[in-house]
């Protein structure tokens, strides 16, 4: 099994790969929760059926590894005028 470290590398690097440097005109949660979830965290399924709203905000979602409470997935977003999301997500 791998060690907490590194399985927040691994979530990290995969979110890294999805978001890329560039603007979005939706924000991917399922893809950003299957990077988690590829890394051996498990996410609460009543916490995914969230509503993002807002201009500008954060979120954050729990994050379990062998059942307990251990890291969570951070999310900020920033939309602009054009419509299109600046994004920043990581696992802390």
């Amino acid at each position: 099994m791998a060690t907490p470290a590194k399985m927040v590398r691994a979530a990290n690097a995969k979110i890294v790969n999805i978001l890329g440097a560039g603007l979005w005109s939706y924000i991917p949660l399922v893809a950003l929760y299957d990077a988690c979830e590829q890394a051996g965290f498990a996410l609460d399924p009543d916490e995914t059926q969230c509503l993002i709203c807002g201009r500008d905000s954060q979120a954050k979602w729990k994050l379990f590894r062998n059942g307990k409470h251990d890291r969570f997935l951070c999310l900020s977003w920033y939309r602009f005028d054009s419509g299109r999301y600046e994004l920043v997500a990581y696992v802390s």
